[in-house]
């Protein structure tokens, strides 16, 4: 379960690499297209997306924290298909800066979303590998850029760009429906103070999926007793976190007492 939800969850990198990778060999066709011929047209064009990815970034953390993980991957994919599809139908200019926009704010919140839902949903002790699937697959992105750029240039034709700008909204929608099987980060349900499904998710992340069916009765002992190490494992874990966001709660609340005192001594001061 855990090589399955770290794959899903590190399409937000791959789309990441794939979306900064992909302008390149497009806006030769782009300028063509559109005989656009101003430097300055060309530079918002690229330079939307990292207008956008600045924006993205707060509007990721925004939502992780008030919504949920899974919410923020949710409209982060959102900005991954929308983006592309409204480039590749685009008729002017306008349209494709409205459409990098959109997909620099998908790379701001995958920046900040999915290495940190990641890290929440993986085992202390598989923790490092399972977030470097997420800079593996930003660099495999941007290196399927240039590929299928390549690819498009030399067989579709002067539409080609199209097709270049289009084909990440496909990505995008895969990361969207993989919604369906992400679970929400047990951090985040230890925050609401969901304990029960927050123990419920690190154990089906950390059990075997071994099935017991056809086994004998030693091979079924074996696993009944790597379970039940499983689920210690788990609630182990759930102790942790629990006890890490205890914590950060009373030290938020100390700072703010802090604050409120340094506020009354000013007072009394002035």
């Amino acid at each position: 379960m855990l090589v399955r939800v770290a794959a899903l969850a590190a399409l937000g990198g791959f789309l990441f690499g794939y979306d900064l990778g992909l302008i390149g060999g497009a806006m030769l066709g782009i300028s063509q297209a559109f005989n656009i011929t101003s430097n300055s047209t060309k530079q918002a064009i690229v330079g939307a997306a990292k207008l956008g990815a600045f924006f993205g970034t707060f509007i990721g953390g925004v939502l992780m924290l008030r919504y949920g993980r899974r919410v923020a991957i949710a409209c982060e994919a959102g900005f991954f298909v929308l983006g592309p599809l409204l480039m590749a139908v685009s008729t002017g200019p306008g349209g494709l800066v409205v459409g990098r926009l959109l997909i620099g704010l998908g790379v701001g919140a995958s920046a900040i979303v999915v290495p940190a839902y990641l890290g929440e949903i993986a085992p202390a002790d598989k923790r490092g590998a399972v977030v470097q699937t997420y800079e593996m697959m930003l660099t495999l992105g941007m290196l399927c850029a240039g590929v299928v750029d390549w690819l498009l240039s030399r067989s579709v034709g002067p539409a080609a760009w199209r097709w270049m700008v289009g084909l990440p909204a496909a990505p995008g929608a895969l990361l969207l429906v993989s919604l369906s099987v992400l679970p929400e980060s047990p951090r985040w349900l230890v925050l609401r103070g969901q304990l029960d499904l927050a123990l419920a998710t690190l154990h089906n992340i950390i059990q075997s999926s071994s099935s017991r069916s056809g086994r004998s009765a030693a091979e079924q002992s074996v696993i009944a007793a790597s379970e039940a190490q499983a689920l210690a494992k788990a609630e182990d874990e759930l102790l942790l976190l629990w006890s890490s966001v205890q914590k950060e709660q009373a030290a938020t609340v100390n700072i703010r007492q802090q604050h409120r005192q340094q506020q009354q001594k000013w007072e009394k001061c002035s």
